[in-house]
Protein backbone atom coordinates (compact mmCIF):
# COMPACT_ATOMS: atom_id res chain seq x y z
CA UNK A 1 0.00 0.00 0.00
CA UNK A 2 1.25 3.47 -0.90
CA UNK A 3 1.25 6.26 1.63
CA UNK A 4 1.28 10.02 1.21
CA UNK A 5 3.86 12.25 2.83
CA UNK A 6 1.46 12.66 5.76
CA UNK A 7 1.34 8.93 6.49
CA UNK A 8 -2.22 8.41 5.26
CA UNK A 9 -2.96 5.77 2.62
CA UNK A 10 -3.52 7.02 -0.92
CA UNK A 11 -7.04 6.42 -2.14
CA UNK A 12 -6.76 8.22 -5.50
CA UNK A 13 -5.43 6.47 -8.58
CA UNK A 14 -2.45 8.54 -9.74
CA UNK A 15 -2.95 7.38 -13.35
CA UNK A 16 -6.41 8.99 -13.70
CA UNK A 17 -6.15 12.74 -14.35
CA UNK A 18 -8.04 15.25 -12.28
CA UNK A 19 -11.14 16.76 -13.96
CA UNK A 20 -9.53 20.21 -14.08
CA UNK A 21 -6.61 18.74 -16.06
CA UNK A 22 -9.00 17.26 -18.60
CA UNK A 23 -10.89 20.55 -18.98
CA UNK A 24 -7.69 22.58 -19.41
CA UNK A 25 -6.30 20.09 -21.93
CA UNK A 26 -9.48 20.24 -24.01
CA UNK A 27 -9.52 24.06 -23.83
CA UNK A 28 -5.89 24.26 -24.99
CA UNK A 29 -6.53 21.82 -27.82
CA UNK A 30 -9.55 23.85 -28.97
CA UNK A 31 -7.52 27.08 -28.85
CA UNK A 32 -4.75 25.52 -30.95
CA UNK A 33 -7.27 24.09 -33.42
CA UNK A 34 -9.03 27.46 -33.71
CA UNK A 35 -5.68 29.16 -34.36
CA UNK A 36 -4.74 26.63 -37.06
CA UNK A 37 -8.12 26.99 -38.78
CA UNK A 38 -7.79 30.78 -38.52
CA UNK A 39 -4.36 30.74 -40.17
CA UNK A 40 -5.63 28.48 -42.96
CA UNK A 41 -8.60 30.80 -43.51
CA UNK A 42 -6.25 33.79 -43.53
CA UNK A 43 -4.08 32.08 -46.15
CA UNK A 44 -7.12 31.54 -48.36
CA UNK A 45 -8.18 35.20 -48.13
CA UNK A 46 -4.81 37.04 -48.30
CA UNK A 47 -5.37 38.16 -51.88
CA UNK A 48 -8.61 39.93 -50.97
CA UNK A 49 -7.14 42.45 -48.52
CA UNK A 50 -4.11 44.74 -48.58
CA UNK A 51 -0.74 43.61 -47.23
CA UNK A 52 -0.62 45.70 -44.06
CA UNK A 53 -4.08 44.65 -42.90
CA UNK A 54 -3.35 41.07 -43.84
CA UNK A 55 -0.18 40.95 -41.73
CA UNK A 56 -1.98 42.66 -38.84
CA UNK A 57 -4.70 40.02 -38.95
CA UNK A 58 -2.10 37.24 -39.05
CA UNK A 59 -0.42 38.69 -35.95
CA UNK A 60 -3.78 38.94 -34.17
CA UNK A 61 -4.69 35.36 -35.08
CA UNK A 62 -1.38 33.98 -33.83
CA UNK A 63 -0.66 36.13 -30.77
CA UNK A 64 -4.19 36.44 -29.36
CA UNK A 65 -5.21 32.77 -29.49
CA UNK A 66 -9.01 32.75 -29.18
CA UNK A 67 -10.04 36.38 -29.75
CA UNK A 68 -7.92 36.82 -32.90
CA UNK A 69 -9.37 33.90 -34.89
CA UNK A 70 -12.92 34.65 -33.72
CA UNK A 71 -12.53 38.27 -34.82
CA UNK A 72 -11.19 37.14 -38.17
CA UNK A 73 -14.10 34.75 -38.68
CA UNK A 74 -16.67 37.39 -37.69
CA UNK A 75 -15.18 39.98 -40.01
CA UNK A 76 -14.94 37.45 -42.86
CA UNK A 77 -18.59 36.52 -42.34
CA UNK A 78 -19.63 40.17 -42.50
CA UNK A 79 -17.54 40.70 -45.65
CA UNK A 80 -19.06 37.60 -47.28
CA UNK A 81 -22.59 38.68 -46.34
CA UNK A 82 -22.13 42.15 -47.81
CA UNK A 83 -20.42 40.75 -50.90
CA UNK A 84 -17.33 42.91 -50.50
CA UNK A 85 -13.76 42.16 -49.61
CA UNK A 86 -12.47 42.61 -46.08
CA UNK A 87 -10.97 46.12 -46.36
CA UNK A 88 -9.72 46.74 -42.84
Amino acid sequence: MMYSIFGRPLTVNPLIPEPVDVVLTVACMLAVLLTIVGVVSWLRHTGQIDTAASLLWLALIIFIPVVGPLGWFCLAAVANRTGGANKT
